[in-house]
Order: structure tokens, then C-alpha cells, then sequence
């Protein structure tokens, strides 16, 4: 069944991804999309945008698809990121197109200090897809 899209600053704000560890960060350059695998995703439904621990939609190994992908930037204190923080921003600049800047900073425990760790990405749409490819857009 075909869902009708929605506008992604909107979709955003149903994402809960904090405390989420990173999978795979794939950039696909032939299709101008980013995809972000990570472990576990939850979604808001409550009024107030919190996430008040509702996992009745989880979605394990969870991609969220960044398509139409435009400037992508992995702003990294030299580490892999490995953990998401949460949205840092997020931008409506034209009416189908969006900035996101993703905090995936990390505590090093080598230095004993915070990594900062950044994924900014400028894209047209996002939705996300589940292990057996269904793809998720509201």
C-alpha cells in the first residue's frame, strides 16, 4: 500500500533516536541517498512530542533514508561515530527541502573527554525502511 508523504520536518519529529547505536552509514552517490542503519528505532505519538518509552513501533535494524541528498558532511573529532545523541537542528530551507544536523557525539575514553561528532545532510525527502524492506513514510 502506498503511503502518502509526509512533510519531513513533520516526520522528523515522530523519530526518537536517541541512545541509538549506529549500524551502517551508507552513501549510495548514483541515487543521491544517505541511509542510516541503526539499531533500534522509536517513534512519538504522544501529543506533547515526548517519547515517553512507547515501543509499540519499534523497528529493529532500522534504516531512515535520506533521499535527494544534496551536501552531506560527516563532521567527526577524528572517531567513527558510533552513537546517536539526537537532532542537533533541523532546517526547512525551500518548501521540499530540508537540513539535519545529527549530534552522534561519543565519550572517548582514551582522551576521557566528549568527541564531538556531527552528521549534517541536505535532502529532499526521508522515510525509513524496516529489515524486510517495508518502507515506512508517516
Amino acid at each position: 500500500m502506498f503511503q502518502k508523504m509526509v512533510d519531513a520536518a513533520e516526520f522528523i519529529k515522530t523519530l526518537y533516536i536517541k541512545e541509538r547505536t549506529i549500524e551502517t552509514l551508507e552513501l549510495d552517490v548514483t541515487h543521491s541517498r544517505l541511509t542510516l542503519k541503526i539499531d533500534r528505532l522509536s517513534r512519538i505519538r504522544s501529543a506533547d512530542g515526548d517519547w515517553d518509552f512507547y515501543t509499540a513501533e519499534d523497528i529493529e535494524h532500522c534504516r531512515i533514508i535520506f533521499a535527494g541528498c544534496t551536501c552531506f558532511e560527516l563532521a567527526t573529532a577524528g572517531r567513527i561515530p558510533r552513537e546517536l545523541v539526537g537532532i542537533a537542528r533541523l532546517c526547512k530551507l525551500e518548501p521540499h527541502k530540508y537540513y539535519i544536523e545529527i549530534d552522534a557525539s561519543q565519550y572517548d575514553f582514551d582522551l576521557h573527554d566528549v568527541a564531538d561528532n556531527k552528521i549534517k545532510i541536505t535532502f529532499t525527502e526521508i522515510y525509513l525502511e524496516d529489515d524486510c524492506g517495508n518502507v515506512i513514510r508517516s
